[in-house]
């Protein structure tokens, strides 16, 4: 019987990454991620305007203690179309 062969820490990585890449869409329309302290749960955010703005963007319609990050999610382009976002438009996905 085989030993079992244990990943390299860059295997273990090519992994994670490919499996990451799974559940996200390359390209769209990138999504921000807000917490709050001592809150589970997370909202998502998503805004018709320049990447570098787009937290400073959703910051201005959340409380001041709320975290604000760019997430590695995207939506697609028919998830985005369904919106039917107009330039400057920011949305509260769930």
């Amino acid at each position: 019987m085989p030993a079992k062969t244990l990943l390299t820490l860059e295997g273990r990585r090519d992994l994670c990454h490919r499996y990451v890449m799974a559940k996200t869409e390359v390209g769209g329309t990138p999504i921000v991620v807000v917490s709050f302290p001592g809150v589970r749960g997370k909202q998502r955010w998503v805004a018709a305007v320049p990447l570098n703005e787009m937290v400073s963007e959703v910051r201005k319609r959340i409380p001041t203690d709320a975290i604000a990050e760019l997430s590695d999610q995207h939506l697609s382009q028919q998830q985005a179309a369904k919106l039917n976002l107009r330039p400057g438009d920011v949305r509260l996905l769930d």
